[in-house]
């Protein structure tokens, strides 16, 4: 049903490009975990780097998405996001990311990160 749905979708006006979001971001918010907030983990893949650069990586790449949308629509995953902010970046928390080193793939997560944080005001 939401595949069909994303098929049809031509992201041609705001509502459009609304519903295409909450389609392609449906399926993740199960996903989430309480006890490990700041990681979404999707299975494995083809990436070389390690599982909690992964689960990192999957955690944040929506906030390309669920920043702007979060501008003009409010949303329950907000506040899950934001926890998981706050556990992934405090060095305290079984949930941190870790030092980010030369070269390392956090470096790209961080603009999501960023531009999420410019346009939430959070």
């Amino acid at each position: 049903m939401i595949n069909e749905r994303i098929r049809g979708n031509c992201f041609e006006s705001y509502s459009e490009v609304k519903q295409g979001f909450e389609d392609l971001f449906a399926p993740l918010v199960p996903l989430f975990s309480k006890n490990n907030p700041g990681r979404l983990n999707l299975g494995s893949h083809g990436t070389v780097y390690t599982k909690a650069t992964s689960e990192v990586e999957a955690f944040l790449r929506p906030l390309w998405g669920l920043g702007p949308y979060a501008t003009q629509n409010v949303t329950e995953t907000l506040e899950t996001y934001l926890q998981g902010i706050i556990a992934g970046t405090d060095p305290t928390s079984p949930s941190y990311w870790g030092d980010v080193q030369n070269y390392d793939q956090l470096i790209v997560e961080m603009a999501s990160l960023s531009t999420f944080i410019l346009l939430t005001k959070t």
